[in-house]
């Protein structure tokens, strides 16, 4: 049970351990390596996601529209 509100938790198919373990590795393979890739030609923009969404909104909406 969801311990704010005590409904019924769903678990699928994305929630289980081999899953999350095959996408870590897709990740590490094929996702990572691109990240250093575009900091290099200084072409990735990093925005924090740990902000209130309107802020993070914020960011993005600058970002496109300075590049």
């Amino acid at each position: 049970l969801c311990d704010k509100c005590k409904t019924k938790l769903i678990t699928r198919d994305d929630d289980k351990l081999e899953t999350v373990k095959r996408r870590l590795k897709v990740y590490k393979k094929d996702t990572k390596p691109l990240i250093k890739f575009y900091k290099k030609k200084n072409l990735l923009v990093e925005i924090n996601a740990n902000k209130p969404v309107d802020e993070i909104t914020k960011q993005i909406v600058y970002v496109f529209k300075t590049n």
